[in-house]
Formats: C-alpha cells, sequence, structure tokens
C-alpha cells in the first residue's frame, strides 16, 4: 500500500459573488507526493473532514466533529488509529468515489490489532482527526491518478468538479450571480474565552422583596 497525503477538502461552489457562502459537496484530493501524482474525489458531504484539514495542529475541535471525540475516547482506552487503507470495490471504477470504495480503519489497543470497516468520508475523518496514515493501493494510484509537476493540487482538478457545483459562464448558479473559482471557505477560528481576564471572581446576590430577583457584579481584584 502506498501513503497518500489528505491534501484539500475544498467546498464547491463557495464564495459567491454576491458575498454569500454555498456548499454542494466537497472536492477532496489524495496527494502522493513522493510520485507528484494525485487523486481527486467528489464527495456530496465532507464537511467534518474540511473543518479537521483547517485547525491549527495543537487545537482541539470540539464543536459537531464527532472524529476528534472518537480519537480522544480510543486514546482512553489506549487503543489508537494506526492507519486507514481504501480499497476499490469495482475493478473497473474509473474514478475514485465514496461508492465504489470502503475504507478499513486499523486499530491498535490491548486487545490486539483488528480493522473496522466505515464508508470513505467517515475513514478519512478518522484519519485526519488521528493524524493516522491513508493508503492507497499502488495499482489503483497507477491506474487513477493525474500527474501534478507543481505544489497546487487543487486547481488541476477544479473541472472534476461536477456542473451542478460550479458557476456556468454566463448564468453562474440558478438564483445566484457568476461566482469566481477557487472560492475558500470561511476558516475556523477559536472562540474568545479570554472575557475574564483581569477578575477575580463574580458575586451572585438573590433577594425575595421586589424589584430585580437577582444581581451579578464582578470582583477585580
Amino acid at each position: 500500500m502506498t501513503t497518500v497525503r489528505i491534501a484539500h477538502a475544498e467546498p464547491r461552489p463557495g464564495r459567491l459573488a454576491n458575498g454569500e457562502f454555498q456548499t454542494i459537496g466537497h472536492l477532496v484530493v489524495l496527494a502522493d507526493d513522493a510520485s507528484h501524482r494525485a487523486v481527486p474525489i467528489w464527495m456530496r458531504d465532507a464537511g467534518d473532514l474540511a473543518d479537521l484539514l483547517e485547525r491549527p495542529a495543537d487545537q482541539v475541535i470540539t464543536d459537531a466533529v464527532p472524529q476528534e471525540l472518537t480519537t480522544r475516547l480510543l486514546g482512553a482506552a489506549r487503543a489508537r488509529v494506526t492507519g486507514v487503507d481504501i480499497d476499490v470495490t469495482e475493478a473497473d471504477a474509473t474514478e475514485l468515489s465514496p461508492a465504489v470504495t470502503v475504507a478499513r480503519i486499523g486499530l491498535a489497543g490491548p486487545a490486539g490489532t483488528r480493522q473496522v470497516t466505515a464508508d470513505l468520508g467517515l475513514g478519512l475523518a478518522l484519519a485526519a482527526a488521528a493524524g493516522a496514515p491513508v493508503r492507497l493501493a499502488p495499482e489503483v494510484l497507477d491506474r487513477l491518478a493525474v500527474p501534478v509537476p507543481s505544489d497546487d493540487t487543487l486547481t488541476p482538478f477544479l473541472d472534476r468538479v461536477p456542473p451542478a457545483a460550479r458557476p456556468q459562464p454566463g448564468r453562474g448558479l440558478p438564483g445566484w450571480p457568476l461566482a469566481p473559482l477557487p472560492g475558500r471557505r470561511p476558516r475556523y477560528e477559536p472562540r474568545n474565552l479570554d472575557f475574564a481576564d483581569g477578575l477575580d471572581r463574580w458575586d451572585l446576590d438573590s433577594w425575595s422583596g421586589t424589584g430585580p430577583g437577582r444581581s451579578a457584579r464582578c470582583r477585580t481584584g
């Protein structure tokens, strides 16, 4: 098996000309950096994978990305994801897609090693959350990979996006103005948790008299 890198999980069409952002699907690119080639995958839903790829390396996403919780639960049980192998289920498949693939998630723990079968999207997202390698058979890469001579592993595959998910010259998406491509998605930003800086404590008061039933005030020293 050959290890590949999840290079992109870009939403399409992305940012529209009117400033709105619309996602119909994701263009996922698996890069074989050693051989300067890559395999594009069109996926209807890869939002979790996109969020995981965009996070800072030292940051945990706790909001609506269940693969993060899965890896932490595995760690608590002294188990880990060792890798995700992508098998093609149709020998004559001309492209990599969720319909013709299965992900085999390798696990190692106190009970030994084993594989768990999952769909492609879940397997890739779990690999991204766990920092585990993704692997494809060399014969699959030889048949489906496209040479990528430069470091740009996204632009060469924009024509692989289905017509419904990309603006067409002169008309754009139905109901929307023409949108330029590529359109990058809004990036994940950590929430501001510094609202308590400089505070010593909060005093919470309640009373049964007239007027407001509760009051709160902060102390700074």
